[in-house]
């Protein structure tokens, strides 16, 4: 067992290149906590990975690819809206059709295959190095939390299991994010298998007693918003009964972009507005109502 710190891989990635493409088990921090990668189309590789994880046969595993070329190699990204891909690269996990090119071990047993496209430098050169998928599990044993440090990892194994790990990469404490959230589009409808309150950038309860105070509320939250704007899609969600604002609100937060005549998507399910005023790199704003299910 070898431990590797982020400055040598920097500089070299052979050693964690050589042992995941041998078989092998690399312990590495990932965009939520420290996962284990192993060769996802390695059957003995992954199997070694359930004998660490204590985890029974026929629970899926997610894996990490590096871009959207390497995911249509392995899954059917045609089930995929076009909206919900401007929230790759991020932490979400989506599961799509397999194609088939995976241990049969990762996929579920309706052949899907759960992928994940995160934004992690370390994550991403491995995979683009090694050229096939690795696993994105996270690293704990069942029944127990991700692992945020090495450390912690190691204090839920037992010393026969510790032989089993061959590298790990040990980044210190990382941040406690939550797991991603895990969408899948397999069907005639995407069903959320796994949804995290905590991915939202802000999370406020407003209240409003008049027009003019529902369109003050529109810019307090393009406010707080202003530093994500532009780099990936916001996703901005408003609940309420039917009547109670959610379109004036709105149609406020879309006349800062200057767009104009806005009207509810109730029984069109989506609008989009192209927006007039390209003030903050924004391009388009697509208005849906979820009232309806999805069809």
């Amino acid at each position: 067992m070898k431990t590797f710190l982020p400055e040598e891989l920097a500089v070299d990635l052979k050693p964690i290149v050589d042992i995941l493409k041998s078989g092998g088990l690399v312990v590495a921090p990932t965009d939520t906590s420290y996962g284990i990668l192993v060769d996802a189309t390695n059957r003995k590789a992954i199997e070694k990975l359930l004998k660490l994880k204590e985890r029974p046969l026929g629970k899926a595993i997610s894996v990490f690819v590096n871009g959207w070329p390497m995911m249509e190699q392995y899954v059917d990204i045609s089930l995929l809206p076009k909206h919900t891909r401007a929230l790759l690269p991020g932490s979400y996990t989506m599961v799509l059709p397999s194609l088939g090119k995976v241990s049969e071990l990762v996929e579920a047993e309706d052949k899907t295959l759960g992928v994940r496209y995160i934004e992690n430098s370390l994550i991403n050169r491995i995979v683009d190095v090694l050229g096939f998928l690795v696993t994105a599990t996270s690293a704990n044993t069942t029944g127990k939390s991700p692992a945020y440090s090495i450390e912690a990892f190691i204090h839920q194994l037992s010393e026969s299991r510790l032989k089993l790990v061959d590298a790990f990469i040990d980044t210190g404490d990382i941040p406690h994010n939550p797991p991603s959230t895990v969408i899948r589009f397999a069907g005639h409808k995407p069903e959320i298998l796994r949804a995290n309150t905590q991915n939202y950038v802000y999370h406020k309860l407003y209240r409003s007693k008049d027009i003019l105070e529902t369109k003050e509320i529109a810019g307090e939250v393009l406010h707080l918003l202003r530093k994500n704007v532009g780099k990936s899609a916001i996703i901005i969600l408003l609940d309420g009964e039917l009547g109670s604002g959610k379109t004036t609100w709105t149609k406020h937060f879309a006349e800062l972009f200057g767009i104009q005549n806005i009207i509810s998507p109730t029984y069109t399910y989506e609008c989009e507005y192209p927006v007039q005023k390209d003030k903050y790199g924004v391009s388009v704003l697509r208005h849906f109502d979820s009232y309806r299910d999805w069809e």
